[in-house]
């Protein structure tokens, strides 16, 4: 069975005067349905809604391919608190609340953890457009998940001895930095710094060797984060934290 996303006639309308009046498309939505249980559904140029929508939340990421520029690469997630339902369909909405482009997927059901089992899902839906100038690039950052190779390639090694983190509101957007600790080569002392903002909301450092050395974190008196076994750290006062080897519990730390 075929699998793909295309634009609806109303999204090529939109897509055609926006390339004319030199406006935009703003994808702003991706909705979920269950096809009322076809799975064998396909997507039709001329649907308006989904067969049977189940669900519908913003969209994490607008963005041109880096390798494809004729593609826009949409990407969204389900929740792991949401769910109890099938997913075959898939809907992408733009700011007037409009359908402008459909898809199908293989049949995926999304569980709730009443269910014993549940996980966030996520999906990538490519279009394809000769003038991607007309669509709107966008990243929730309250949402986003970076992909491994976004992360990979914003991923900054640490091996000094000592190192100030500074990330500043201004600087720093969610998902752009993950900092890699190595202390196979020594003991490492971080400060860490962090504005109060959704833009801090995923710095992630995570500990890499698996040696006996010491990594301490010095976090700064108002700065929230999270490891494995405290879900939150927030003290009146600065305070020092130990990142064990990467086989041990609490060997990251995430600012959130």
């Amino acid at each position: 069975m075929e699998f793909k996303t295309i634009w609806t006639l109303l999204g090529l309308a939109k897509r055609a005067n926006a390339e004319v009046l030199g406006s935009l498309v703003e994808i702003t939505h991706m909705a979920f349905g269950d096809a009322d249980g076809d799975d064998a559904f396909l997507p039709d140029q001329a649907m308006e809604a989904l067969v049977n929508e189940v669900h519908r939340q913003a969209v994490d990421f607008v963005q041109i391919d880096e390798e494809q520029p004729q593609w826009v690469n949409v990407e969204g997630h389900i929740l792991a608190a949401d769910g109890g339902w099938w997913v075959r369909e898939i809907g992408l909405f733009d700011a007037d609340g409009d359908l402008v482009a459909v898809g199908n997927c293989a049949p995926r059901y999304k569980p709730v953890l009443e269910e014993g089992e549940s996980g966030d899902q996520y999906f990538r839906l490519v279009l394809l457009t000769s003038n991607t100038a007309v669509i709107t690039l966008k990243t929730n950052t309250a949402l986003a998940v970076a992909s491994r190779k976004y992360v990979d390639d914003n991923t900054v090694a640490c091996r000094s001895s000592h190192m100030r983190v500074v990330l500043e509101s201004q600087a720093v957007l969610a998902g752009d930095r993950a900092l890699s600790i190595d202390a196979s080569a020594g003991d490492i002392d971080l400060t860490l710094f962090a504005a109060n903002s959704v833009s801090a909301r995923a710095i992630l450092l995570h500990r890499e060797d698996d040696t006996a050395n010491t990594v301490n974190v010095l976090v700064v008196a108002g700065t929230v984060c999270r490891m494995d076994d405290f879900p939150e750290i927030l003290t009146g006062q600065d305070e020092t934290v130990s990142l064990f080897p990467r086989a041990a519990t609490n060997n990251w730390i995430k600012v959130i």
